[in-house]
């Protein structure tokens, strides 16, 4: 496989990570706080809603997202190998403590209601393409706004003729029934 692709990939992975790294700080416990004193059912439940989104399956999703522009077969080996080295038990330790620590007993249940459900199954398989197809296209639009922004902030030669800036087009969208 391309050496560029996988660094290209990794360092996706790692961009795509940060936002979301500063709110998980403060959502775990930094280890000297007290769980909510119904942590143990908070726990049991949220046991409950990973065994719908089993952690390989959200692990594939993930790598998809990722690497869309790889061939089948390139693709199907670079989730092969990133899988067998990603630490599946920890990433399902992490994510159902953090569900113990965020949702109530409640809402928890509701996961678990919701994901009793079929169509709610397929709504969480296809959540990553709509989510893909849709934050690219947000990306396309703020560099578009930034591109413009460039124009009048920026001197002339270290910005993008406007006649050379094009607006964001959005992919066509497979049919994924």
């Amino acid at each position: 496989m391309n050496r560029r692709i996988i660094s290209f990939l990794a360092a996706l992975a790692m961009l795509s990570a940060f936002p979301a790294a500063g709110k998980a700080q403060d959502i775990m416990p930094s280890g000297n706080e007290r769980q909510p004193e119904d942590y143990e059912k908070r726990l049991e439940l949220a046991k409950r809603v990973e065994e719908f989104r089993p952690m390989e399956d959200r692990v594939s999703e993930v790598l998809d997202v990722l690497a869309p522009e790889l061939g089948a077969d390139d693709r199907e080996r670079f989730k092969n190998d990133v899988t067998a080295t990603v630490n599946m038990d920890r990433l399902e330790e992490l994510s159902v403590a953090t569900m113990a620590r965020l949702f109530t007993p409640e809402e928890l249940q509701s996961m678990i209601d919701y994901y009793q459900v079929p169509a709610s199954r397929t709504v969480a398989e296809k959540t990553p393409m709509f989510r893909q197809i849709v934050d690219a296209e947000i990306g396309r639009e703020i560099q578009f706004a930034i591109n413009r922004l460039a124009d009048t902030l920026l001197p002339p030669e270290a910005t993008t003729p406007p006649e050379q800036i094009q607006p964001p087009t959005a992919p066509p969208i497979a049919d994924t029934q």
